[in-house]
């Protein structure tokens, strides 16, 4: 695979891709419709107490009711939100016990119809006890008109519909990720740029869309010589990082986005395509006379959604040309996809679901496929208990990675 006939400006005129089947602005002009909706009601209830009120104390006049005058809405607006999750893992052969305690609180202040920052952390409990704090997003998104937004800072990854949308725990139909869309895996996380989102009527159905440039990932090797890095030495591969970088050694950037099209409701197709240069990082700098490689980035997913039945599926590629002048000159590809099902009937509060995920990643013994089946039973639309079983099948025959049953209890706010 090789995109690096794409230049910038073509990219960002040819991709895009979205957060949700509506911009932000609609969201906004939603919320005032409904607080005008709220008021009329407030309104009319005050006008029944006090003809009940007059009512029974006999009153022979009528009661004259001034005219209230709806409130002016604040030129700013803050607002907290986020979720939490608490699990239980049960794994062969590995330790058991309760984990993965976060507490993920969401920011957002708004200035009028024009201005929106958001932000959110991550909060965990590490192995040793500690608490583990990191920035997963922090954005500031200018509402340009009610198609376009302009989102400048970190933000997650427009690749895809999963890691942008979906891995929140309490909106994650299953206690982990897809394997191979988990940090440092298939799937890009986050980035550091700024990018263009919307959304736009097409035909009977809307289309959405994301356009980005960013700093881009890193890919990081080591070896066991000391400095000076020279050719001589044998580098191997650590991983590709891309928790979205405020650095950018290399001098070049990644352009790319996703399109989605919604045909009707219920129903989402997204492509999403990034490409551009980057180079390869010791873990204490860059290697002397280390060539610039081509970074390639695909993605498909579909969603569709009847009486209850939500169907999901998501793949993704990310590729690393081969050069026979680096000290890793093979090319390097990560890649992963899932199929999932879910099925929820009517009011029920109860939910079954099953996927299926395969990851290719760079050394075989990472590469795996996964069969993860669960049940999920909602206090709340926002608050859910989820019970799974995940089957492990490792590439290689001599690798044994274990099955494990998995609890969580999530919420949002």
């Amino acid at each position: 695979m090789n995109l690096r006939y794409l230049s910038g400006p073509l990219v960002l005129a040819s991709l895009m891709a979205p957060v949700s089947a509506w911009s932000q602005t609609d969201e906004v002009a939603a919320l005032r419709d409904e607080i005008h909706a709220l008021q009329q009601q407030l309104q009319a209830l005050e006008e029944r107490v006090v003809r009940a009120q007059s009512a029974s104390a006999g009153a022979q006049t009528p009661v004259v009711l001034e005219t209230t005058v709806p409130p002016v809405l604040p030129d700013s607006v803050v607002h907290l939100a986020g979720y939490g999750a608490l699990s239980f893992e049960e794994t062969d052969g590995g330790e058991d016990g309760f984990g993965n305690l976060l507490f993920a609180p969401i920011f957002h202040y708004q200035y009028k119809d024009r201005l929106l920052f958001e932000g959110e952390l991550e909060i965990d409990i590490s192995e040793q006890g500690g608490t583990d704090v990191a920035l997963e997003y922090l954005t500031m998104d200018l509402l340009l008109n009610d198609n376009a937004a302009l989102v400048a800072g970190k933000f997650l990854s427009p690749i895809g519909q999963f890691r942008q949308n979906l891995h929140p725990s309490w909106i994650n139909k299953l206690p982990s990720a897809p394997i191979g869309f988990g940090h440092d895996q298939a799937a890009p996380i986050a980035d550091v740029g700024v990018q263009l989102r919307g959304g736009f009527g097409l035909g009977s159905g809307t289309a959405n869309y994301a356009l980005f440039a960013s700093n881009g990932p890193q890919l990081e090797v080591e070896t066991e010589e000391e400095e000076p890095h020279d050719k001589s030495e044998i580098f191997e591969v650590h991983g590709l990082e891309t928790e979205g970088f405020v650095s950018n050694p290399d001098g070049r950037y990644i352009f790319g986005g996703r399109i989605g099209f919604v045909p009707t409701p219920g129903m989402e197709v997204g492509f999403s395509l990034a490409s551009g240069d980057i180079g390869l990082f010791a873990e204490d700098g860059i290697i002397d006379d280390e060539p610039l490689r081509s970074y390639d980035v695909v993605g498909m997913d579909v969603y569709y959604a009847i009486r209850g039945l939500e169907l999901r599926g998501e793949y993704v590629e990310q590729e690393i040309d081969s050069d026979a002048s680096s000290v890793v000159p093979d090319t390097l590809q990560w890649s992963a996809w899932y199929a999932q099902a879910s099925y929820r009937a009517g009011a029920s509060k109860w939910e079954p679901v099953v996927r299926y995920a395969s990851f290719d990643a760079l050394e075989a013994h990472d590469s795996r496929e996964q069969v993860a089946i669960g049940l999920n039973y909602l206090f709340a639309n926002n608050i859910i208990t989820k019970v799974s079983y995940e089957f492990n099948d490792a590439d290689e025959d001599d690798v044994e990675v274990g099955d494990r049953l998995m609890v969580q209890l999530a919420y949002g706010f």
